[in-house]
């Protein structure tokens, strides 16, 4: 018993240590208009990196970068990690309806296109890849932004991941229960 314990304590350390974003989508529109919106709607071009990050590459990030890091879609924030910013982030600013700017990359969750402090709301933004929206009221807009760790995240996600994820979860189990038979 005291195996199985220490090695779900094990599991439940693994999985709590804080993820950094070591590459994120990068693009910005400033419009929502068809054919002005690549960023906010065409993402297939990111569905595409981040399937060949996981799956050919297996998160060997020097590789990668040999190879797509010319790629306008793909930002390397390890540079940037001495700054702070180690999460990805997508920030949106509308007004009446309309899309005034739209921005993937890396950031810090604290500086944003509008300082932080003019809208006190955004202190509340977390990594945990939910959108915390705000009204602006001396410019008139809403400011949306959301903030995930770990890389590529502010894109498409895969399907594949939560399966491969399963699929660990699932083998972590009947080693489990291989042990505690034992």
């Amino acid at each position: 018993m005291a195996k199985v314990v220490l090695c779900l304590s094990v599991f439940a350390l693994f999985n709590s240590v804080v993820g950094v974003s070591d590459f994120c989508f990068g693009c910005r529109d400033t419009s929502d208009a068809d054919g002005k919106d690549d960023c906010q709607a065409q993402t297939e071009g990111m569905h595409g990196l981040h399937y060949t990050y996981k799956t050919e590459y297996r998160n060997n990030s020097d590789g990668f970068l040999e190879k797509y890091g010319t790629n306008p879609l793909v930002h390397d924030c390890r540079q940037y990690h001495q700054y702070g910013m180690t999460h990805c982030c997508i920030e949106e600013l509308e007004r009446l309806g309309t899309i005034q700017s739209y921005i993937r990359g890396c950031c810090d969750g604290k500086n944003f296109s509008i300082e932080a402090s003019k809208i006190p709301r955004l202190k509340f933004i977390s990594d945990n890849n939910q959108t915390l929206c705000a009204y602006y009221e001396n410019k008139g807009l809403v400011m949306c932004a959301t903030m995930c760790d770990g890389n590529f995240c502010n894109g498409p996600s895969l399907a594949e991941s939560v399966h491969m994820y399963s699929v660990g979860l699932l083998v972590f189990c009947s080693i489990l229960l291989a042990l505690y038979m034992t």
